[in-house]
């Protein structure tokens, strides 16, 4: 691996760690945008939700774009919005997808557009890179999009950077996916147990070598059904390690903790994919999704956190 190698694997590592801070910390997400636009190499970036406005429950982090950008948004430059409206249009607000600009709209129509006459070009905003972390169609989540910008006179965004664009969009998707179900349970800044006991999901803390650290009460309830999912005790630390009677789930649930816990492999999937797991009692079967946390965070530090 040659140096250039060596910094950009660093610097993808390091971004990695700060995304993940924001599972359980909001208020780092503004920091977090502003270091994915730098090794993104864009002066613009926001992730916010398109279809909710802050004052409704929805959020909004934007790094380079001015103020009257956004105190118009909402009543002028939205209904204009012709990336937007060819993204819907395209089928292309799909969780998970990544793409251009110029595969929604044309450099030589979107120069002559009244989008970018009024509301682009005052801001220097002419290529676009865009992905969607959530669509919203599972009725957990809203529809959130994370875009990148470059002005006129910039390099437009190109097969790489859409592919180094994908490589992070899964770790937003799971950092984000905490986030949004800690938030709903009217978490604040501060994680805490009682916390986390008060959410109706159930929620599993997890070590390092994969036992359950932290069990809150609607997990616990679950798992005292022995329904499809149970604990298994294992070793002397710990409530012991998730178990379920059926092999292909077993290794499923392996393969999703192992991602969580070493979060650089590529292999790591969107929030949204989660482990089905069958319930012999015949009801509906559990969904197990899973994410990474900070190597320090609220509930531990270094080797011990969860």
């Amino acid at each position: 691996m040659d140096a250039a190698q060596y910094t950009e694997m660093r610097g993808f590592s390091a971004l990695i760690e700060r995304i993940y801070h924001g599972a359980t910390d909001p208020g780092v997400w503004p920091g977090i945008i502003q270091d994915i636009a730098a090794w993104m190499g864009a002066p613009k970036i926001i992730l916010f939700t398109p279809q909710e406005v802050p004052a409704a429950g929805g959020f909004m982090f934007p790094h380079g774009l001015t103020q009257r950008f956004f105190e118009l948004w909402p009543t002028h430059h939205k209904p204009m919005d012709l990336w937007a409206q060819r993204a819907y249009e395209r089928g292309f607000v799909v969780q998970g997808k990544v793409g251009v600009g110029e595969e929604l709209v044309p450099a030589a129509e979107l120069a002559e557009s009244r989008w970018y006459r009024e509301v682009l070009a005052t801001e220097d905003i002419f290529h676009l890179l865009t992905s969607i972390v959530f669509d919203g169609s599972d009725g957990q989540n809203p529809c959130v999009v994370c875009s990148l910008y470059r002005g006129a006179h910039a390099e437009a965004f190109d097969d790489e950077d859409k592919q180094k664009l994908s490589l992070i969009l899964p770790h937003i998707s799971r950092a984000l996916g905490v986030m949004l179900k800690l938030r709903n349970a009217e978490f604040k800044q501060a994680a805490s147990y009682a916390a986390l006991d008060r959410i109706g999901s159930g929620v599993l803390l997890v070590g390092g070598d994969r036992s359950i650290l932290f069990a809150n009460r609607a997990a616990k309830n679950i798992l005292a059904e022995d329904d499809g999912l149970s604990l298994r005790k294992h070793g002397a630390s710990g409530l012991g390690r998730l178990f379920s009677e059926d092999r292909e789930t077993r290794v499923a649930i392996d393969t999703a903790l192992s991602n969580a816990i070493e979060p650089m492999a590529q292999a790591v999937s969107h929030f949204a994919q989660s482990v089905r797991v069958r319930r012999p009692s015949g009801q509906l079967p559990y969904a197990l999704q899973f994410s990474s946390l900070a190597s320090n965070n609220e509930f531990g530090q270094g080797k011990d956190a969860p």
